[in-house]
């Protein structure tokens, strides 16, 4: 019950269009609220489009991961880069594959925080199934990616297997 006090009127009145990820499928209101409340415990502001769902699991989407890096270090610097030909042939990237390379910094020319890495695929056979931007937009996907990796790293959250049923 104390979580339900947490929700406001105007929460409750309107709970935001929130999709299931692997679908495209707007959950049901319920779904929705317990998710407000899961977003809202962690920081996050459903509204936002801060989280969804993803395969049934609760998930903060890059809007989210954005705006808790910039919460935590309001002058933190993202900094994202294709990567080199030796780092590809270093980690055995085949031509066909994006790779990408993201870091955090506490502000700029700050302390480094973290590193992500990033993959996508050209060609219509994409590393995510049912991937609708990894086709079109591959470089774009494994950017995001690296920058999703590098942000998790950043700002780790204390996010648990609870499922939104």
């Amino acid at each position: 019950m104390a979580l339900e006090q947490d929700v406001t009127q105007k929460e409750k009145e309107s709970f935001p269009a929130i999709y299931e990820a692997s679908t495209g499928n707007l959950l049901p209101v319920e779904q929705r609220r317990q998710l407000v409340l899961w977003a809202k415990r962690r920081g996050l502001n459903a509204h936002l489009g801060h989280v969804c769902l993803y395969f049934g699991h609760p998930w903060i989407t890059i809007d989210g991961w954005y705006y808790l890096f910039r919460k935590t270090f309001p002058g933190g610097d993202l900094i994202t880069r294709p990567l080199t030909e030796s780092e590809r042939i270093e980690f055995s990237i085949g031509k066909d594959i994006h790779a990408w390379r993201a870091d955090t910094y506490e502000r700029a020319g700050g302390w480094h925080l973290a590193m992500g890495y990033g993959y996508a695929r050209s060609g219509e056979e994409p590393l995510a199934a049912k991937s609708a931007v990894e086709p079109k937009w591959p470089w774009r996907m494994a950017e995001k990616r690296a920058e999703e990796d590098a942000l998790r790293k950043t700002v780790p959250l204390d996010i648990s297997s609870e499922e939104i049923k």
